[in-house]
């Protein structure tokens, strides 16, 4: 008896503020093992969308590169993770007729749910986006029965309602050729709520409804689940990024000395304290040392989680989710640990 080919999956996560892939091999008990990992800091890419191609291109190579020699394997293909506020989604109802000659219901098989899935894909979206997802979230049979899984049932009819999500075409074609470019071939396109919800959230807080939140450096990526479906994904174009720039322009200073303020000493909530605390910035070249206070470092990061905040609320209520969250609200990514 020969042994099977070893499997190896890999992903390419192309961030705002940071590029990494990450190399695993499928194990004999069906889970994955990580046998390769590389980061690096981004270039050319904004708001979760690649802006220089050369530059993000170089940036690929480099971390394709390193966890390919870390795994000790080629690297062929990838699965990439893509958001941005390019990214559309929204939620659309098809149906198909199932009854036989004699008009009676038949029973529902695979191939009658692929047919109203394709039929999902010819959903009306704007002539510059592409559909990448197209996920069922409720089937109805002869108009009275709902379903989660109807193969096996019968009916005359078949319904259901899709969670629809599209990307901008130029922006799709643009990171394909990035990636065409560092001498690998995208295999799936993955939108950034989904893999996160996958790697994070377990069956039952999805069943019990749950909302992952998930702030990035370019956008902050929402998903919500409710009895194990997706209900609804939005990306936000704000991240922690911004808050950089924020802290950049409200104290006068580089960016790098932004960066490394709202990582040591950033916080989301500002507490007045009886007590003003400062912190020194030794000043490069002609520049003088600058004396920060901490209390305004804080209520500038405030302002920006505050507003970044709000429109997560919004997109909640947008849902008509938001009564059925019994998990509550996970959040993730560089920007929750200013939370």
């Amino acid at each position: 008896m020969t042994d099977k080919p070893k499997q190896f999956f890999t992903a390419l996560d192309i961030g705002t503020s940071k590029i990494c892939a990450i190399v695993a091999e499928k194990t004999d008990n069906n889970k994955l093992k990580i046998i390769g990992f590389s980061e690096t800091e981004s270039e050319g890419v904004s708001e979760g969308m690649i802006q220089n191609l050369i530059k993000a291109t170089a940036k690929i190579k480099e971390v394709v590169l390193k966890a390919s020699e870390m795994a000790n394997l080629k690297i062929k293909f990838v699965n990439v993770g893509i958001a941005g506020k390019h990214i559309r989604s929204f939620s659309t109802h098809h149906s198909i007729g199932l009854q036989n000659n004699e008009n009676e219901p038949i029973e529902i098989n695979q191939s009658h749910v692929k047919k109203l899935e394709h039929r999902s894909k010819m959903a009306v979206i704007p002539t510059n986006h592409k559909i990448i997802h197209s996920m069922p979230q409720k089937y109805t049979i002869d108009e009275d029965h709902e379903s989660v899984d109807p193969i096996g049932e019968f009916g005359k009819k078949l319904e259901a309602d899709f969670h629809i999500i599209s990307a901008n075409k130029v922006d799709i074609k643009i990171m394909e050729e990035s990636i065409r470019r560092s001498d690998i071939i995208c295999r799936n396109l993955i939108l950034e709520p989904i893999a996160s919800s996958i790697a994070l959230l377990d069956e039952n807080d999805k069943e019990d409804g749950i909302c992952l939140v998930d702030i990035g450096g370019g956008t902050t990526d929402i998903s919500i689940f409710h009895d194990n479906i997706i209900r609804h994904t939005a990306v936000i174009p704000l991240g922690g990024d911004i808050v950089t720039q924020d802290i950049k322009e409200g104290l006068g200073l580089p960016r790098h000395h932004a960066e490394a303020l709202k990582i040591k000493f950033g916080k989301a909530l500002y507490v007045r304290r009886p007590v003003k605390e400062f912190v020194k910035i030794k000043g490069e070249g002609q520049r003088e040392d600058k004396k920060i206070s901490l209390d305004n470092l804080y209520k500038i990061i405030e302002a920006r989680m505050e507003e970044i905040f709000e429109k997560v609320h919004q997109e909640i209520l947008n849902s008509g989710m938001s009564e059925k969250l019994s998990a509550g609200i996970v959040i993730t990514g560089g920007g929750s640990q200013l939370l």
